[in-house]
Order: C-alpha cells, then sequence, then structure tokens
C-alpha cells in the first residue's frame, strides 16, 4: 500500500516538474486512480474525481470518494446528490496529479470475492451514465470488451464531453472465496 502511493506521488511530481519546465504545459493535470491487488486484496489509490466501483452479487458499490468541489458540498450537508446532478460547478476538482507539487493520495481496500468485478472509469463516464445503468450493464453484459464499449457507447451518447475512460476485470481466480 506504501509503495502504491508513493507511485501515485511520484508520477504527481513529476507530472508538475514537465509542467514547469514548458509554458505549453503549465496548468495541466489529471486524475487518476489506480488498483493493486495483493493476494485477496485489492488496494486502490486516487487522486480527483476518476473512480472505481465493485459489483458483488448485482450490487454495485462506489469503492473511491471524489476529491471534487461537489463531494465536499454533499458531505457537508449544502447539497443534495440529486441537487449535485445540476450544480453547475459539478466539474471542479479539489485535486489533480501535476497541478501541485504534492497531492492527497486517497488510499483504500477491499478483499475481494470470487465473481467480482471491477470498473475503473473517468469521470467522463461516471459522469454522465447513471449508476443504475453502470450496475445493469455490468450485471448482464458478460463479455468485458463488450461490457466496456456498450457503457462508452451511454456516456457518449449523453453528451461525451470529457475524456471517457473505463477498465474492467472479473476476479474468478480459485483463490477467492
Amino acid at each position: 500500500a506504501r509503495r502504491l502511493v508513493d507511485a501515485v506521488e511520484e508520477a504527481g511530481r513529476r507530472i508538475f516538474e514537465a509542467a514547469q519546465k514548458e509554458r505549453s504545459r503549465r496548468g495541466m493535470g489529471t486524475t487518476s486512480t489506480v488498483a493493486v491487488l495483493v493476494d485477496k486484496v485489492l488496494f486502490l489509490a486516487e487522486v480527483g474525481d476518476s473512480r472505481a466501483y465493485l459489483l458483488r452479487r448485482g450490487q454495485l458499490k462506489q469503492l473511491t470518494k471524489d476529491q471534487s468541489l461537489v463531494n465536499q458540498l454533499i458531505e457537508s450537508g449544502h447539497l443534495t446528490p440529486e441537487e449535485a446532478e445540476s450544480f453547475e460547478h459539478s466539474n471542479i476538482n479539489l485535486q489533480a496529479l501535476g497541478t501541485s507539487e504534492t497531492v492527497q493520495v486517497d488510499l483504500t481496500f477491499v478483499e475481494l470475492r470470487q465473481g467480482d468485478r471491477l470498473m475503473l472509469c473517468s469521470d467522463g463516464l461516471s459522469g454522465l451514465v447513471h449508476a443504475d445503468m453502470l450496475r445493469s450493464t455490468l450485471s448482464d453484459t458478460k463479455d468485458l470488451a463488450e461490457c466496456a464499449g456498450k457503457l462508452i457507447g451511454y456516456a457518449e451518447a449523453g453528451g461525451g464531453h470529457d475524456n471517457i475512460t473505463v477498465v474492467i476485470v472479473d476476479f474468478d481466480g480459485e483463490g477467492l472465496v
């Protein structure tokens, strides 16, 4: 877990340094959600608002917590999740790799079980495809490439105004219970 956090912090430093060296790159940054599997434990390191979801027995759970203004307003009780959907400043991240010399990496973990499905995605997907559609598509579409293609298609149909990135992994190994 420590090496994972160190690697994400190092990536942030390198992006920041590259941005400082070249004027055209100033202000560039990216969000990141990185997963590492150690035995049965999946560790997730996050900066920004890219997300990780776990589908287990038909139930979808968001594993990461957005480092965004809108999420902070929801947590403090100033916005409801319904109000957040139409909030005009929903695209403001509190952190991104490369925008400052240091970042605060959020680390979480989950013990995996046989049959779990993990999805990592950018906000270009999660911001345009409702959680119910994510759950049903991840549940109903067994082929990973087909599932990813459907989700990207839904995001594009929803406006596709941002980068759309998705990675889906099934965990079916005999070492999982």
